[in-house]
């Protein structure tokens, strides 16, 4: 709490995450100068806030977020606070983001359960399809823009602005370079982007590719599409080469996520997924960041924020007369020298 810094109504406890479009920050979110829910926060990078009509997108996210559903597949309470720096944010659940969970997985090396990535990207696929049914794309699908939960949720990172994400993706270009493998060679139908990005989010889950040059993605991922040899199940090897548009494409992301969904839930029981299954990975992989976080989250709750906010106002007077007074001594410097 010492180093909690505050935004509009939010005050930024932690950052639990760096990615291509700023940082992620645990966060709790206050009402009448007291406790009201922990947040999960994003503040963007200057690349995107330089963006041309960032303001007008910003506004525009508003709209998308009353037309998003109330769970967790594409998060949950949404909110924009406009204040000096303009943030978004949602409820949060402890928990990490995948591409977090990856780069662990990888100096690890161990390679995640195909029926865990499996779980994941069904749930993910809801996410997609949701804002698809509601006419918007994601269109910057990756690792870092999964949140994954302890209680077993997953949900998408920054639904409300991912459609104007990837309108101006092409004047970001740090943004794009880091992307580049997630955004599709040429893929111009938003659909079949989406539905490319879900089979690039399997394929980096399965082979560990972080960060996953698109040559090394699918260096690394064609022994697991050849037909022949290949570690995954038939049906989930398939199906990530439908996503990737290798064999017999999907035509549309509701096909995509129907496809995910028919063999997650129908045609291997030995894939079958859910949400215990997902807790109890997590759980058993990083009880580290489980224990402390729950802690932290049982003890932000309970804690005295109109404290907090007491000492604030104490340190922006001491600095404000620190300033009248520094600017003092300027003007009689000025006027004597």
């Amino acid at each position: 709490m010492d180093q909690a810094r505050r935004i509009g109504q939010h005050i930024l406890l932690e950052r639990v995450a760096l990615d291509p479009f700023g940082s992620l920050h645990r966060a709790v979110k206050l009402k009448d100068g007291a406790y009201d829910r922990h947040a999960l926060v994003r503040v963007y990078n200057g690349e995107v806030l330089r963006g041309r009509g960032f303001d007008a997108r910003l506004h525009k996210a508003g709209w998308v977020i009353h037309d998003l559903p109330r769970e967790w597949a594409c998060g949950r309470k949404w909110r924009i606070d406009d204040a000096s720096e303009p943030i978004l944010s949602c409820d949060f659940t402890p928990g990490l983001t995948l591409a977090s969970l990856l780069r662990k997985a990888a100096r690890a090396r161990t390679p995640l359960p195909p029926r865990f990535v499996l779980a994941v990207l069904q749930r993910v696929a809801v996410g997609v399809r949701f804002m698809r049914q509601k006419r918007v794309g994601y269109g910057v699908l990756n690792p870092s823009q999964v949140w994954l939960g302890f209680d077993g949720s997953v949900h998408l990172l920054d639904a409300p602005m991912a459609p104007f994400l990837a309108e101006g993706i092409g004047r970001m270009p740090e943004a794009r370079m880091a992307l580049l493998p997630f955004l599709g060679l040429g893929a111009e139908d938003p659909e079949r982007r989406d539905a490319f990005q879900l089979g690039a989010l399997a394929l980096t889950a399965l082979t560990l590719s972080v960060p996953p040059g698109y040559r090394t993605l699918l260096h690394q991922g064609t022994p697991m599409l050849a037909r022949r040899g290949s570690p995954l199940p038939e049906n989930l090897r398939g199906l990530v080469a439908r996503l990737l548009c290798i064999e017999d494409p999907f035509r549309t992301t509701a096909e995509a996520a129907d496809g995910i969904e028919a063999v997650a839930f129908g045609l291997d029981p030995d894939l079958e997924c859910g949400a215990v299954a997902r807790a109890v990975h997590l759980r058993a992989t990083h009880p580290e960041i489980f224990r402390i976080q729950t802690r932290d989250w049982k003890r932000e709750a309970r804690a005295d924020w109109g404290a907090f906010l007491a000492m604030e106002r104490i340190q922006r007077q001491h600095d404000e007369a620190f300033q009248q007074a520094a600017l003092g001594r300027g003007l009689v410097a000025g006027v004597t020298g």
